[in-house]
């Protein structure tokens, strides 16, 4: 199973400190490095950042066609094997994501999820981009195109 992430200056740390040591090599590590000049939190470079996220997502759906694949920050840590948990999470979903936060009704994450690559997760996921492209956010985006398309949420898992 693949696993996607891009990482600028402000999170290389977190990648080479926590990230990169705690997947002891059970994903296939497609890492890109983001050629933006920003990445800091609501700055204008972090809207550069979310879009190049966005296009690497893209780009990993339109390769894993009929597959899937997760995509996580560089902020995540891993404690122990989770691959199993999650093709087990995926079976009869699209995606699988966590909640941003413990209220019920509250976000869901962009920052790490599995997707099932198909025509219907590459829509989605090109609507979030073009909301991005405005918002500089990839997250509101993508929660707000979930509750747009009530069709989509029998074939959403949110995992916490």
């Amino acid at each position: 199973m693949k696993l996607y992430a891009i990482y600028s200056k402000y999170n290389e740390v977190l990648k080479d400190k926590w990230f990169l040591p705690s997947l002891n090599g059970e994903f296939e590590l497609i890492l890109k490095k983001a050629t933006c000049f920003g990445g800091a939190w609501e700055t204008g470079g972090f809207r550069d950042a979310v879009l190049e996220k966005d296009d690497l997502i893209i780009t990993a759906i339109k390769e894993n066609m009929g597959g899937v694949f997760v995509y996580s920050d560089t902020d995540i840590q891993f404690f122990k094997p989770v691959k199993s948990l999650l093709l087990e999470a995926i079976k009869g979903y699209d995606v699988v994501c966590q909640r941003d936060h413990p209220d019920k009704d509250g976000e869901l994450c962009t920052g790490f999820f599995v997707i099932r690559a198909n025509k219907d997760t590459l829509k989605l996921w090109k609507h979030v981009r073009k909301c991005g492209e405005k918002e500089g956010k990839d997250q509101a985006s993508f929660n707000r195109m979930l509750r747009r398309l009530n069709h989509w949420w029998w074939r959403l898992r949110y995992l916490c």
